[in-house]
């Protein structure tokens, strides 16, 4: 049985629906080191879909591409960035942070949690928690990342 961060520290600090995404996906991995695409029914989540990405992994060369961006995102971005690649349409401090985060995840095939408030080159200013979640097809291939870009309600 496979049981990897079942608990992580960040838990502890983080805001409750980031905590939520995370206790649903460790729920719908069972045994695995990750759930595949299929284990997820964004139904169970509604509330998060408008900050919800889900980002294609696509080998040789290794590159992450948009495959849903929630209206939030889109919103935030001033753009639809839908079946583009992250390196070209990122949302964060820089190029290299964001691809970062999904090489991370790709390589480890564990989640990322990443806090820390940004400005973005365009100038804007980020308080959100971003949760990285890999989603696995066969083994310890990512196939997918489930993110959640969460911001307080009251941040634009």
């Amino acid at each position: 049985m496979v049981k990897l961060l079942s608990e992580p520290s960040f838990l502890k600090v983080c805001a409750e629906p980031v905590a939520w995404l995370y206790r649903y996906w460790d729920l719908r991995r069972g045994d695995a080191l990750a759930p595949r695409r299929r284990d997820i029914d964004p139904v169970d989540f509604k509330r998060l879909l408008p900050s919800i990405l889900l980002v294609d992994v696509l080998e040789d060369p290794l590159d992450f591409r948009y495959r849903v961006v929630g209206t939030a995102e889109v919103a935030r971005r001033r753009r639809d960035p839908t079946g583009k690649s992250v390196a070209t349409h990122y949302y964060g401090p820089n190029r290299e942070d964001a691809l970062d985060c999904y090489r991370d995840v790709h390589a480890t095939c564990r989640p990322h949690y990443d806090p820390r408030p940004y400005r973005t080159e365009s100038g804007d200013y980020s308080r959100e928690e971003t949760l990285f979640l890999p989603l696995c097809e066969q083994g310890r291939r990512v196939s997918q990342i489930l993110v959640l870009a969460w911001r307080p309600p009251e941040d634009p």
